[in-house]
């Protein structure tokens, strides 16, 4: 019933706008922040957009990487007039192997083996403990007073 579904023009020039706005106000993080900060982003939107066996992102995926390429080279090589460890170098590749930045091209959704997801779940059960497991997912959620754990 519905044939290439894939993401906008408009859909991919917000997410280059999050991914600008945030190199822009981050020029004093070091690496590991800067992985961890596009990959909230990344991760968001990946997850939005990646439907298994329904739509089709990869071009998506691939233009965002290579705007992610570009724009950290010119991130690392504009920093300041000190030379950081990752200016003038492949500074993607690198955030990739080093610093676990997701590659857009190589990322899947529901790949990892577990998560955990903490919010804010207010007093459900009185304090006491509470497990669903749900066999038909794959699920297993474990609710505490203030804390929510999610395990796949």
């Amino acid at each position: 019933r519905y044939w290439n579904i894939i993401p906008s023009a408009k859909s991919e020039n917000k997410i280059r706008e999050k991914l600008r706005e945030f190199l822009r106000h981050s020029g004093h993080f070091n690496p590991i922040q800067v992985a961890n900060g596009l990959n909230t982003i990344l991760r968001g939107w990946l997850n939005y957009f990646d439907i298994p066996k329904i739509s089709y992102p990869a071009m998506s995926k691939r233009e965002i990487r290579y705007y992610l390429v570009e724009s950290l080279y010119r991130y690392y090589n504009r920093k300041s007039q000190r030379r950081s460890r990752l200016y003038g170098t492949q500074a993607f590749e690198l955030l990739v192997c080093k610093y676990r930045l997701i590659d857009p091209t190589k990322y899947k959704v529901g790949s990892k083996l577990w998560m955990f997801a903490m919010k804010n779940t207010g007093k459900p059960y009185a304090g006491k403990l509470h497990v669903r497991i749900d066999e038909g997912e794959r699920r297993i959620e474990v609710y505490l007073p203030r804390l929510a754990l999610l395990y796949r």
